[in-house]
Protein backbone atom coordinates (compact mmCIF):
# COMPACT_ATOMS: atom_id res chain seq x y z
CA UNK A 1 0.00 0.00 0.00
CA UNK A 2 1.10 3.59 -0.05
CA UNK A 3 0.83 6.36 2.38
CA UNK A 4 2.33 9.51 3.38
CA UNK A 5 4.91 9.91 6.46
CA UNK A 6 6.63 12.60 7.22
CA UNK A 7 10.38 11.66 7.95
CA UNK A 8 10.87 14.04 11.32
CA UNK A 9 7.63 15.41 12.60
CA UNK A 10 7.91 19.57 13.57
CA UNK A 11 7.87 18.54 17.26
CA UNK A 12 7.27 15.63 19.24
CA UNK A 13 3.99 16.79 19.93
CA UNK A 14 3.01 17.06 16.49
CA UNK A 15 4.12 13.58 15.21
CA UNK A 16 1.40 12.30 13.23
CA UNK A 17 0.85 9.94 10.45
CA UNK A 18 -1.31 11.26 7.03
CA UNK A 19 -3.54 10.37 5.33
CA UNK A 20 -3.38 6.31 3.60
CA UNK A 21 -4.09 6.25 0.28
CA UNK A 22 -6.01 2.70 -0.80
CA UNK A 23 -4.07 -0.04 -0.77
CA UNK A 24 -3.26 -2.10 -3.60
CA UNK A 25 -4.08 -5.79 -4.44
CA UNK A 26 -1.94 -8.54 -2.70
CA UNK A 27 0.51 -5.12 -1.30
CA UNK A 28 -0.02 -7.27 2.58
CA UNK A 29 2.86 -5.72 5.13
CA UNK A 30 4.91 -4.43 1.70
CA UNK A 31 4.74 -0.47 1.89
CA UNK A 32 6.18 1.89 -0.04
CA UNK A 33 6.98 5.13 1.18
CA UNK A 34 6.18 8.79 0.12
CA UNK A 35 8.06 11.20 2.49
CA UNK A 36 9.55 14.14 2.84
CA UNK A 37 12.57 14.71 0.70
CA UNK A 38 14.74 15.77 3.76
CA UNK A 39 12.39 16.61 6.47
CA UNK A 40 8.75 18.30 7.12
CA UNK A 41 10.95 21.63 7.98
CA UNK A 42 13.32 21.60 5.58
CA UNK A 43 10.92 20.73 2.93
CA UNK A 44 7.29 19.94 3.24
CA UNK A 45 6.74 18.89 -0.43
CA UNK A 46 6.63 15.17 -0.45
CA UNK A 47 9.03 13.42 -2.90
CA UNK A 48 9.20 9.63 -3.81
CA UNK A 49 11.81 7.07 -1.96
CA UNK A 50 13.52 4.59 -3.97
CA UNK A 51 11.47 1.31 -3.42
CA UNK A 52 10.85 -2.04 -5.07
CA UNK A 53 7.63 -4.26 -4.77
CA UNK A 54 8.14 -7.94 -6.16
CA UNK A 55 5.37 -9.43 -5.34
CA UNK A 56 5.13 -13.41 -7.16
CA UNK A 57 2.80 -13.33 -9.93
CA UNK A 58 1.60 -10.13 -9.23
CA UNK A 59 4.98 -7.91 -9.81
CA UNK A 60 3.69 -4.76 -10.34
CA UNK A 61 5.00 -2.35 -13.36
CA UNK A 62 5.45 0.84 -10.79
CA UNK A 63 7.48 3.53 -12.78
CA UNK A 64 3.90 4.46 -14.59
CA UNK A 65 2.18 4.59 -11.28
CA UNK A 66 5.26 6.65 -9.88
CA UNK A 67 5.05 8.80 -12.76
CA UNK A 68 0.88 9.42 -12.68
CA UNK A 69 1.44 9.73 -8.56
CA UNK A 70 4.43 12.61 -8.85
CA UNK A 71 1.82 14.12 -11.52
CA UNK A 72 -1.31 13.95 -9.06
CA UNK A 73 1.06 15.21 -6.31
CA UNK A 74 2.19 18.17 -8.24
CA UNK A 75 -1.61 19.26 -9.15
CA UNK A 76 -2.95 18.75 -5.73
CA UNK A 77 0.34 20.73 -3.65
CA UNK A 78 -0.46 21.96 -0.28
CA UNK A 79 2.09 24.54 -0.79
CA UNK A 80 3.53 26.47 -3.53
CA UNK A 81 6.36 26.76 -5.04
CA UNK A 82 7.57 30.00 -3.80
CA UNK A 83 6.76 28.79 0.27
CA UNK A 84 8.85 25.41 -1.04
CA UNK A 85 12.15 27.43 -1.70
CA UNK A 86 11.51 29.70 1.42
CA UNK A 87 11.48 26.68 3.51
CA UNK A 88 14.69 25.02 1.58
CA UNK A 89 16.30 28.41 1.85
CA UNK A 90 15.72 28.11 6.09
CA UNK A 91 16.87 24.99 6.00
CA UNK A 92 20.14 25.23 3.93
CA UNK A 93 21.39 28.82 5.58
CA UNK A 94 19.93 28.74 8.82
CA UNK A 95 17.76 32.17 8.65
CA UNK A 96 15.42 33.94 6.28
CA UNK A 97 15.35 37.39 5.99
CA UNK A 98 11.69 38.60 4.27
CA UNK A 99 9.99 41.99 4.58
CA UNK A 100 7.44 42.08 7.66
CA UNK A 101 3.76 41.05 6.71
CA UNK A 102 2.68 43.83 8.84
CA UNK A 103 4.40 47.04 8.46
CA UNK A 104 1.64 49.44 10.28
CA UNK A 105 2.31 47.15 13.10
CA UNK A 106 6.08 47.26 12.78
CA UNK A 107 6.02 51.25 13.01
CA UNK A 108 3.91 51.17 16.20
CA UNK A 109 5.53 49.27 17.85
CA UNK A 110 8.99 51.52 16.74
CA UNK A 111 6.97 53.86 17.68
CA UNK A 112 5.97 53.08 21.35
CA UNK A 113 9.60 52.08 21.10
CA UNK A 114 10.87 55.42 21.04
CA UNK A 115 8.10 57.11 23.19
CA UNK A 116 9.57 54.87 26.21
CA UNK A 117 13.03 55.81 25.51
CA UNK A 118 12.10 59.30 25.38
CA UNK A 119 10.17 59.48 28.75
CA UNK A 120 13.35 57.45 30.19
CA UNK A 121 15.64 60.11 28.65
CA UNK A 122 13.40 63.04 29.57
CA UNK A 123 13.04 63.73 26.07
CA UNK A 124 9.93 65.54 23.98
CA UNK A 125 8.02 62.67 22.29
CA UNK A 126 10.22 61.89 19.03
CA UNK A 127 8.61 63.16 16.02
CA UNK A 128 10.72 61.14 14.11
CA UNK A 129 11.39 57.75 16.11
CA UNK A 130 13.78 55.90 14.13
CA UNK A 131 15.92 58.72 14.50
CA UNK A 132 16.19 58.16 17.87
CA UNK A 133 16.60 54.83 17.97
CA UNK A 134 19.43 54.89 15.46
CA UNK A 135 20.85 57.88 17.75
CA UNK A 136 20.56 56.72 20.75
CA UNK A 137 24.00 56.35 22.06
CA UNK A 138 24.29 60.20 21.98
CA UNK A 139 21.69 60.32 24.30
CA UNK A 140 22.39 57.89 26.93
CA UNK A 141 25.75 56.81 29.05
CA UNK A 142 27.12 52.95 29.10
CA UNK A 143 26.05 53.07 32.63
CA UNK A 144 22.24 54.08 31.94
CA UNK A 145 22.00 51.56 29.46
CA UNK A 146 20.32 48.46 31.25
CA UNK A 147 18.16 50.41 32.64
CA UNK A 148 16.87 52.19 30.29
CA UNK A 149 16.56 49.13 28.35
CA UNK A 150 14.17 47.22 30.89
CA UNK A 151 12.21 50.40 30.96
CA UNK A 152 11.22 49.71 27.48
CA UNK A 153 11.30 45.72 27.46
CA UNK A 154 8.65 46.51 30.74
CA UNK A 155 6.46 49.59 28.36
CA UNK A 156 6.14 47.03 25.61
CA UNK A 157 5.05 44.34 27.20
CA UNK A 158 2.72 46.13 28.89
CA UNK A 159 0.62 46.77 25.59
CA UNK A 160 -1.84 43.84 25.03
CA UNK A 161 -1.28 44.68 20.90
CA UNK A 162 2.24 43.56 21.53
CA UNK A 163 2.18 40.10 20.96
CA UNK A 164 -0.34 39.60 18.48
CA UNK A 165 1.11 42.61 16.46
CA UNK A 166 4.79 40.98 16.82
CA UNK A 167 3.89 37.63 15.61
CA UNK A 168 1.92 38.94 12.62
CA UNK A 169 5.55 40.80 11.36
CA UNK A 170 6.53 37.41 10.56
CA UNK A 171 3.25 35.21 10.38
CA UNK A 172 3.03 33.90 6.99
CA UNK A 173 7.16 33.22 7.00
CA UNK A 174 6.21 31.11 10.15
CA UNK A 175 3.22 29.11 8.68
CA UNK A 176 5.63 28.65 6.07
CA UNK A 177 8.19 26.61 7.66
CA UNK A 178 6.83 25.73 10.95
CA UNK A 179 3.02 25.37 10.72
CA UNK A 180 0.65 26.80 12.47
CA UNK A 181 0.15 24.59 15.56
CA UNK A 182 2.42 27.35 17.33
CA UNK A 183 3.18 28.30 20.95
CA UNK A 184 5.11 31.73 21.61
CA UNK A 185 7.09 32.75 24.60
CA UNK A 186 5.19 35.25 26.70
CA UNK A 187 7.26 38.05 26.74
CA UNK A 188 9.83 40.05 23.81
CA UNK A 189 12.77 41.04 25.11
CA UNK A 190 15.47 44.10 23.12
CA UNK A 191 18.55 44.03 22.73
CA UNK A 192 20.76 47.83 22.36
CA UNK A 193 24.24 47.78 20.92
CA UNK A 194 26.17 51.25 21.45
CA UNK A 195 28.95 51.81 19.28
CA UNK A 196 31.91 51.19 21.25
CA UNK A 197 30.63 49.42 24.13
CA UNK A 198 31.58 45.92 24.97
CA UNK A 199 29.75 45.65 27.83
CA UNK A 200 26.21 44.97 25.95
CA UNK A 201 27.68 42.10 23.54
CA UNK A 202 26.34 38.69 23.57
CA UNK A 203 29.10 35.82 23.80
CA UNK A 204 28.78 33.10 21.19
CA UNK A 205 25.87 30.84 21.97
CA UNK A 206 22.92 28.84 21.11
CA UNK A 207 19.75 29.18 22.71
CA UNK A 208 19.55 25.41 22.92
CA UNK A 209 21.92 25.61 25.44
CA UNK A 210 19.73 27.16 27.72
CA UNK A 211 17.26 25.02 27.56
CA UNK A 212 15.21 26.48 24.15
CA UNK A 213 13.18 23.88 22.44
CA UNK A 214 15.54 23.00 19.58
CA UNK A 215 11.73 23.05 17.57
CA UNK A 216 11.49 26.62 17.96
CA UNK A 217 12.12 29.60 15.67
CA UNK A 218 13.47 32.71 16.42
CA UNK A 219 12.31 36.10 15.05
CA UNK A 220 14.33 39.31 15.34
CA UNK A 221 12.93 42.69 14.43
CA UNK A 222 15.34 45.28 13.79
CA UNK A 223 13.74 49.02 14.80
CA UNK A 224 16.36 50.74 12.58
CA UNK A 225 19.01 49.86 9.42
CA UNK A 226 20.64 47.13 10.87
CA UNK A 227 24.44 47.18 8.68
CA UNK A 228 28.14 47.02 9.59
CA UNK A 229 28.63 47.04 13.05
CA UNK A 230 25.05 46.43 13.97
CA UNK A 231 24.98 43.26 12.88
CA UNK A 232 24.52 39.70 14.18
CA UNK A 233 26.13 36.89 13.25
CA UNK A 234 25.36 33.17 12.54
CA UNK A 235 27.41 30.02 12.07
CA UNK A 236 25.62 28.37 8.69
CA UNK A 237 23.88 24.59 9.37
CA UNK A 238 26.13 22.80 7.54
CA UNK A 239 29.31 24.00 10.04
CA UNK A 240 27.25 23.92 12.88
CA UNK A 241 26.77 20.47 14.14
CA UNK A 242 31.22 19.67 13.54
CA UNK A 243 30.82 22.88 15.94
CA UNK A 244 28.81 21.78 18.55
CA UNK A 245 31.11 18.40 18.44
CA UNK A 246 33.80 20.35 19.37
CA UNK A 247 33.07 22.02 22.20
CA UNK A 248 33.95 20.21 24.89
CA UNK A 249 37.55 20.99 23.99
CA UNK A 250 37.16 24.84 24.11
CA UNK A 251 37.74 26.43 26.92
CA UNK A 252 35.48 29.43 26.49
CA UNK A 253 33.35 31.33 24.15
CA UNK A 254 35.70 33.68 23.26
CA UNK A 255 37.64 30.73 22.03
CA UNK A 256 34.34 29.46 20.30
CA UNK A 257 33.91 32.68 18.44
CA UNK A 258 37.75 32.80 17.41
CA UNK A 259 37.15 29.27 15.82
CA UNK A 260 33.60 29.86 14.00
CA UNK A 261 34.86 33.90 12.62
CA UNK A 262 36.09 32.96 9.60
CA UNK A 263 33.20 31.34 8.51
CA UNK A 264 30.23 33.21 10.57
CA UNK A 265 27.84 35.24 8.09
CA UNK A 266 26.98 38.81 8.88
CA UNK A 267 23.34 39.41 8.26
CA UNK A 268 22.58 43.02 6.84
CA UNK A 269 19.27 43.52 7.64
CA UNK A 270 16.82 47.40 6.18
CA UNK A 271 14.12 48.48 8.53
CA UNK A 272 10.81 46.92 7.68
CA UNK A 273 12.60 43.37 7.49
Amino acid sequence: RFRFARTQPRSPAASQTGPVLPATKHAGSRRAILGCSRNWLQNRRLAIFPFRLFLGAYAVSYNSRIIREQIRMTETAFVSVEEQLLANRFIDDGYITTPADDRAGLDRIQRRAAELAADFLQLPQPNDPRDLLDNIHDRVAVADLNALRMHVITGLNAEPWLRPTYFRLARSTIETIVGNELCMQRRVNLSIQLPGDDSSLLATHSDVWSGDSPFEVVVWVPLVDVRGTKEMYLLSPSLNGEMQDRMASLRSAEELYRTIEPHVTFIDIPYGH
